[in-house]
């Protein structure tokens, strides 16, 4: 009776301490609050490419393809695009870094325009900025009370 009593209970220790996990899900889900999920599926037999999937309060409500930035699964969308869902999940993704890399991968032509701009462009406008910045305090021309004291001085 105790080598039975000891064996369900290592046994029940066995199962309540192992991690179950779901068969649903194929990539890593991300919480955007208000009831919004979104999860990220990478490249698989179905689909060749790294796609996300939303899910307003557990419900499938749209997915989107990363290679091109379009809907896959058109049927099961209830969102017509990516500009129709609410803001703060939109921010949410955008700034996921997971989901950067992943555009990055599928669609490298979404490169950032600072990239397009050449280095000596970047570096005039840079020191024009700083020059600017600083030429009120080696040149104090334009502080007009500054000029009226000493007009003011070399009056008397």
């Amino acid at each position: 009776m105790k080598k039975i009593l000891l064996l369900t209970f290592v046994i029940l220790l066995f199962v309540s301490t192992s991690q179950i996990n779901s068969v649903s899900a194929a990539g890593k889900v991300y919480n955007a609050g208000g009831g919004w999920t979104y999860r990220v599926d990478t490249p698989d037999n179905a689909k060749p490419y790294h796609h996300i999937h939303f899910f307003k309060r557990g419900k499938s409500v749209f997915c989107l393809r990363l290679d091109n930035m379009k809907p896959c699964d058109k049927r099961t969308n209830d969102y017509s695009s990516f500009d129709k869902l609410p803001s703060k999940v939109k921010s949410h993704v955008t700034e996921n870094g997971f989901v950067q890399k992943a555009v990055k991968k599928e669609n490298p032509k979404t490169d950032s325009w600072v990239k397009k701009i050449p280095k000596w462009a970047l570096v005039s406008v840079a020191t024009l900025a700083v020059f600017l910045g600083t030429a009120t305090f080696f040149f104090p021309g334009d502080d007009a009370v500054a000029w009226a004291f000493f007009l003011r001085a070399i009056a008397i």
